[in-house]
């Protein structure tokens, strides 16, 4: 069912290496890189917009073209708009089949609803639902630390510090440790930073509601 295949997809097709296998090996992407630290502040609101192109064919390699025109046909995101104040966090996923996804986590829960079933509320745990993948803010910048620092550059009017190891290239503001741009040979990853928000977030009824019916059924009481 949609709603239980496309947490594995999207935890992949947020990272890097599902699309071109290009993401080295390194630090999660919290850890610092010429003391920028990449995880985001506690009230933040934020938009990341992917796009994709194709990789070159290389030669006659067949594999390599299957696997391209393999990954081209997957589900993966267009647009993240991501809020964030304290413990409480919403994310709304489009896709680039026209479906979305609005996500929402507390602590340990997180609270899941598909375009394609607009009235079921997935709830899982963390450390107990093992199809709850955790997607970093920035997993596409897994790989940036110390040693890739390139220099300094202007990207979008912003003055930012300057990563590359292989084709990958990160553009970052030192100053507020953000990203501001991400390119390799397959995705543009684009970062805009709203004003941040005012009012904490608080969860909606049908997500209380629908955590109560939850822990019922694990206590093995009816509703």
């Amino acid at each position: 069912m949609v709603k239980q295949l496309l947490i594995p997809i999207l935890a992949a097709a947020l990272g890097v290496a599902a699309f071109g296998q290009e993401a080295a090996p390194g630090p999660a992407p919290s850890a610092t890189a010429q003391g920028i630290s990449l995880a985001l502040p506690e009230w933040i609101a934020f938009t990341k917009k992917f796009t994709y192109k194709p990789k070159p064919a290389s030669g006659d390699d067949e594999k390599a073209q299957k696997l391209e025109r393999f990954l081209a046909q997957m589900v993966r995101p267009t647009d993240v708009d991501v809020t964030k104040t304290g413990h409480i966090r919403k994310e709304q996923i489009r896709f680039n089949d026209h479906t979305s996804q609005e996500r929402w986590s507390s602590g340990e829960y997180r609270f899941i609803i598909h375009s394609a079933e607009p009235d079921y509320v997935q709830v899982l745990v963390s450390g107990v639902n093992t199809e709850d993948e955790k997607i970093s803010d920035f997993a596409e910048l897994g790989w940036v630390r110390h040693a890739s620092f390139l220099g300094e550059e202007t990207k979008n009017g912003i003055k930012c510090a300057v990563y590359r190891l292989g084709e990958q290239t990160a553009w970052i503001e030192p100053g507020r440790r953000l990203p501001v741009y991400f390119e390799s040979p397959t995705m543009q990853v684009s970062y805009r930073y709203r004003a941040s928000p005012t009012k904490a977030l608080v969860l909606p009824d049908r997500f209380t509601k629908r955590l109560e019916q939850v822990r019922r059924a694990w206590a093995g009481q009816s509703e």
